[in-house]
């Protein structure tokens, strides 16, 4: 033990945790920008990703003398279990090294999260500049007290320090180092190419009340230019990646998408616009011009409803004539394009849920080439939407640990039409799976699943053609079904 007490603690351990998602395993993206902070003021990183390594790797790693501090990046839901699992066995192990959280979640609950017995720090907003100085901190015996943007325990009393003002130099200081971590892990075979996902930027200026990216980023955009983006990606292209997929919030101005094109074309990348078009700052025929002749082949737009009223609700600043104009354009230079939807939202009816259905529809008949993600409403804390619901009746989660299941008290929210708005969404994804996947790259479903669209594909699609959203059995089965199965290969 004295070994340990003695020594030089200058290694902090980042670790992802295991998800749930089913398709392709994302760079872990916010961990690998806080690593290079940490490693450009000497201190040494260790990066430990459980989607591939195992809870002994990690216990190997956490009984090193030099830790410092073991840190996690948190969203909300399911994630938030998984932390609070690995948080247990590491504070079995080594009870006296801090636990420190970020993200979107600890920012906007820092108090409710601290609150947790597991949590030692807390850090709010963007976390670069802000880990160093909590490992300067930590490591000097410091006053934690004087770093802005944090929460800590004093005398086991969540304590919030002062906010920090400035904004993190993103464009100029920000980089994954992807030549320090195993990029085959996260590359994965789409359109024939090995591919990957990637973002290069950061915030989003628009204002959707559905949006926790409002109160994280504070409406500030700000993204990497070409000559940035060329050397980031340069250790990708090295390992053989041929297809670049943006993940972006928001891809920034006409002009940058543009460059960002002849980029792609330059280098000889096949490529895709996964999140982040506009289908009204971005509905440009310059822009898909340079698209198309950039071996770009699709794009993805946050269309969200088919009426317009719910679309003046949720602040998206468009109209149903920008989102039939973007489909328009996308047909006529050849592109896929993935319109994403929102049902179970406040405020919208049955009636106003067939709107959405019906300009479905007219958007696969104008670009045949088009597919549709439809997801059921979820109050994510720090949005607009989720005080709304607030007033409107919801009571929110009160601990950390219950934030991971709150997706199922949504059917608290739309008790009368809860099913109907989920057959919906059930109904669209296992009728039009193929052209689904073929839009939403490193798409990948077990045995299970692939059985159950061969089986239910065609009463899904049954039900698409005739409107008839009622008495799903099927889905009520599938939903019990899926829960026990996940359930059992999580206790393996």
């Amino acid at each position: 033990m004295s070994s340990i007490q003695n020594a030089k603690r200058d290694l902090i351990v980042l670790i992802q945790q295991r998800t749930p998602e089913r398709r392709t395993t994302y760079l872990p993206f916010g961990l690998l920008l806080i690593g290079k902070s940490l490693r450009q003021e000497g201190f040494r990183t260790y990066l430990i990703d459980l989607r591939f390594e195992t809870i002994n790797d990690l216990k190997t790693v956490a009984k090193d003398a030099s830790v410092l501090f073991f840190g996690f990046s948190m969203m909300t839901g399911p994630i938030i279990k998984e932390t609070i699992n690995i948080s247990k066995i590491l504070k079995a192990i080594r009870p006296e090294i801090p636990i420190v959280v970020g993200g979107p979640h600890p920012t906007i609950l820092p108090e409710q999260t601290l609150s947790n017995p597991l949590i030692d720090i807390v850090c709010i907003g963007e976390g670069e500049n802000t880990s160093v100085e909590i490992a300067k901190s930590l490591q000097t015996q410091t006053s934690l007290e004087k770093i802005c943007g944090i929460g800590f325990k004093k005398n086991n009393i969540p304590k919030l320090t002062n906010n920090r003002n400035n904004i993190y130099d993103f464009k100029n200081y920000a980089s994954y180092d992807l030549s320090t971590i195993p990029i085959d892990r996260y590359t994965f075979l789409n359109k024939g190419k090995k591919s990957v996902h990637i973002i290069t930027s950061r915030g989003c200026p628009f204002r959707c009340t559905f949006c926790w990216n409002v109160i994280y980023c504070k409406r500030k955009y700000r993204s990497w230019n070409v000559e940035k983006i060329k050397q980031e990606i340069q250790p990708l292209i090295n390992s053989g990646v041929k297809r670049i997929i943006f993940w972006e919030s928001f891809l920034g101005s006409k002009k940058r998408i543009i460059e960002i094109a002849q980029l792609m074309k330059q280098l000889n990348l096949s490529w895709a616009i996964e999140d982040g078009f506009h289908v009204k700052a971005h509905n440009s025929e310059k822009i898909f011009s340079a698209l198309s002749m950039s071996n770009c082949d699709s794009v993805a737009f946050g269309a969200e409803s088919g009426n317009q009223d719910i679309l003046n609700f949720l602040k998206k600043d468009i109209t149903i004539e920008n989102i039939t104009d973007a489909a328009k354009n996308t047909k006529k230079y050849n592109l896929g394009a993935r319109f994403q939807w929102i049902m179970g939202l406040p405020t919208q009816n049955r009636n106003k849920a067939i709107e959405t259905l019906d300009l479905i529809n007219e958007i696969n008949s104008i670009n045949p080439l088009s597919a549709h993600t439809i997801e059921m409403f979820v109050p994510y804390p720090g949005s607009e939407i989720y005080d709304y619901v607030i007033s409107s009746g919801w009571n929110p989660p009160t601990k950390l640990e219950d934030w991971s299941f709150f997706r199922s008290q949504m059917n608290n929210i739309n008790k009368k039409d809860h099913w109907f708005y989920k057959t919906i969404t059930y109904s669209n994804f296992y009728a039009n799976y193929k052209k689904i996947s073929n839009l939403v790259a490193g798409t990948k479903l077990d045995l299970l699943r692939k059985m159950i669209i061969t089986l239910i594909g065609f009463i899904s699609k049954w039900r698409w053609k005739k409107k008839f959203f009622y008495i799903p059995i099927e889905y009520i089965l599938l939903d019990s079904l899926i829960k026990i199965y996940i359930k059992l290969k999580r206790s393996k």
